[in-house]
């Protein structure tokens, strides 16, 4: 049995007969579904909505659950079961689906509400060293009203990086929310795995390119290429030379896709057969695009 993410399912849920977490975002090209890995070993289902699984030691979490309160206190739930799942390991990758991300509502933007979820969960949990756990991750807008997250923790040492031309999120400063994003722009493991995190055009903290989306997909291509570099430097992977294993593009607006296709066809660091392009609100409501990719074990 594999771990499967699927794209354009009719509502986001745990599919019960497999290890399967189907999201209801459009899919509007390339694949619609992502293996994780092919081999699952020991799968634990915490609740209809909820399951972790092990493959190679690494181990996943999979949540899919509707929003019908308090986000904030969600996302704190949530992140408070993710970490027990995972039992100490270290966290390598995170994927996070927000419902209604750009809305605001009680005077927070529903993303706000959830990194201050997300923050006071990483500080409940490893407290003055929660930003050491920082790791790569990406949050865009669901496509229903479930929140639905996807961990990935591994018994190997982690390593996780920096961007030299973005302030790291963690660092924003308050008028992007109360609490800032706890996530890093890469991380990757003693057994080789590199994860770059949803990535976009932001430059220090700005937004840039507003309202021109090839401007926002050349800045954001550049920010792809500095951390790449910065991922081969350090963790002995050439990834100059390897394209990744899988590669998601978020779109805002779907009538964006035919020049998000032919900006994807310039880059060398994928393969379009294994990029999938799916429609979905980004963290910002002044970003058009993200883009995410994933080296996994060689």
């Amino acid at each position: 049995m594999a771990l499967k993410v699927t794209f354009g399912a009719a509502r986001s849920q745990i599919v019960a007969t497999s290890a399967e977490l189907a999201l209801a975002n459009t899919l509007l090209a390339g694949p619609s579904v992502e293996c994780m890995t092919d081999t699952v070993q020991r799968l634990s289902r915490i609740d209809k909505n909820t399951f972790s699984c092990e493959t190679q030691g690494q181990r996943w979490f999979c949540y899919s659950v509707p929003v019908t309160g308090n986000l904030e206190a969600q996302t704190r739930s949530a992140y408070g079961q993710l970490f027990t799942a995972l039992g100490g390991l270290n966290c390598l990758r995170i994927w996070n689906y927000v419902p209604e991300i750009n809305t605001v509502a009680n005077s927070l933007e529903h993303y706000q509400a959830f990194c201050l979820g997300r923050h006071q969960a990483f500080e409940q949990h490893f407290g003055c060293g929660a930003r050491d756990e920082y790791c790569a991750a990406s949050a865009v807008g669901a496509g229903d009203d479930h929140l639905s997250i996807v961990a990935l923790a591994t018994p190997q040492a982690v390593a996780h990086l920096e961007n030299p031309a973005q302030c790291p999120a963690y660092e924003y400063p308050e008028q992007y929310g109360p609490r800032p994003p706890s996530f890093c722009r890469a991380s990757y493991d003693a057994a080789g795995a590199v994860y770059i995190s949803g990535t976009s055009a932001v430059i220090g903290s700005d937004s840039v390119g507003v309202g021109d989306l090839e401007s926002q997909l050349r800045v954001t291509s550049e920010n792809v290429q500095k951390i790449l570099t910065l991922c081969a430097e350090q963790s002995g992977r050439d990834l100059m030379r390897e394209r990744a294993s899988f590669c998601r593009l978020y779109l805002r607006k779907s009538e964006d896709l035919a020049v998000a296709t032919r900006w994807l066809a310039t880059l060398p660091w994928i393969d379009l057969a294994q990029t999938m392009i799916v429609q979905a609100d980004i963290c910002r409501s002044n970003l058009m695009a993200e883009i995410e990719l994933s080296y996994p074990r060689v």
